[in-house]
């Protein structure tokens, strides 16, 4: 149950039936539940959320003569099963509200990590997200609590409104790259900063890389010319999902791909649009030599020209 959950009664099996288009819904001019009206167009439902009526399992009534809708609550709900993951979507991510960025993945029963995820809150904390349980599906989801503190985070499941998100900047955290971790089992969420030297950074982008072209996904200096980024959601569907590696955090030129006839992970160094054209546009694209989408450890090695992908999930 849930205010905005509901229901209709079609008089034809097939709903575009245009020969018979009635339904029988509440009676919007009703103020107790059950009252039943026929309608041909509209969006007048049943919906039990707004009269009180709590989740369970009901027998249900229709009587036509009465034009009552009756509901007799005989039991609770089975237990619904955890998610085996949790969709992250909001504007603080480079992402965005798009389901194709980094997900929070099952580390065990109950508990979901993400690491490395880049964030920023605006500029009075009012830049945040939302956790979904299921793809494409808008009306379940997990958000903070009103009495949630920097330090207890404390998390509730959302069916009935959209307002609630998790909003770190107004619990005083900065814009950073942070480690999620989600407790189901507690409704708790941990936000572990990490330090990233952005002035040594490479940068990342390609429509492989969870915001697409639209932003950077940063690969942290790891020691003499090598450079590792951990926990990234990439995307290999099609053989057209490339990326580029660019050395700096922010800057276009020059930038790391390969050649299409060279072994997976065999590096060139593009320094200017000539030599680009010159190659072909060399992204690395890793569908072409068999690797699935998934969650990933990038590293790149200058001292050996290669870049390594080991899958994590």
């Amino acid at each position: 149950m849930s205010r905005n959950n509901g229901f209709k009664f079609y008089f034809s099996r097939n709903v575009n039936d245009t020969d018979d288009p009635r339904f029988a819904a509440q009676d919007l001019s009703a103020e107790t539940f059950g009252k039943i009206a026929v309608y041909k167009s509209g969006e007048a439902q049943f919906q039990p959320g707004s009269f009180g009526y709590e989740n369970g399992v009901y027998d249900i009534e229709v009587n036509l003569d009465t034009k009552l809708l009756t509901l007799t609550r005989t039991g609770d709900l089975p237990e619904a099963p955890l998610p085996e993951q949790l969709y992250l979507l909001g504007g603080c991510f480079t992402w965005g509200w798009t389901w194709d960025g980094t997900q929070l993945a099952k580390a065990e029963e109950g508990i979901y990590r993400a690491r490395n995820i880049d964030m920023t809150f605006g500029d009075n904390g009012d830049v945040g997200f939302k956790m979904f349980t299921e793809r494409d599906n808008w009306g379940v989801y997990y958000a903070m609590t009103d009495d949630a503190t920097a330090d207890n985070i404390s998390l509730q499941l959302v069916t009935d409104t959209d307002a609630p998100q998790v909003y770190p900047g107004k619990l005083g955290y900065g814009k950073g790259v942070y480690d999620i971790e989600v407790n189901l089992n507690t409704m708790k969420m941990t936000l572990t900063a990490k330090s990233i030297d952005y002035s040594t950074a490479y940068s990342m982008t390609g429509e492989a890389t969870p915001g697409g072209w639209e932003s950077r996904t940063y690969l942290p200096k790891k020691g003499d010319n090598e450079w590792e980024a951990t926990g990234v959601a990439m995307n290999f569907d099609g053989d057209y999902k490339g990326f580029k590696i660019f050395a700096s955090s922010d800057g276009w030129w020059p930038w790391y791909g390969q050649t299409p006839d060279a072994p997976f992970g065999t590096v060139i160094r593009i320094d200017d649009q000539a030599t680009s054209d010159a190659k072909g546009d060399p992204q690395f694209y890793p569908s072409r030599f068999g690797y699935a989408s998934g969650t990933y450890t990038i590293n790149l090695n200058l001292n050996t020209m290669t870049l390594t992908l080991t899958k994590e999930n």
